[in-house]
């Protein structure tokens, strides 16, 4: 894992701009990234930020 292709919470507050400096560091357009989130806050992040999303539910336990 390369920690310099993401974002983190000091670099900006608002999620879709997390997404957003990520893909700039990883040189990938949006509409060829998938952010995998477990938040509401995350799938509305990679929405704003026009990536596709899955949501994987973790509170799910079979």
């Amino acid at each position: 894992m390369d920690l310099e292709l993401g974002a983190f919470g000091e670099d900006t507050d608002e999620r879709p701009g997390l997404v957003r400096i990520a893909l700039g560091h990883a040189h990938v357009p949006a509409e060829s990234a998938v952010l995998v989130g477990d938040t509401p806050a995350d799938v509305r992040g990679g929405t704003a930020a026009d990536v596709h999303v899955v949501r994987r539910n973790r509170t799910h336990r079979p």
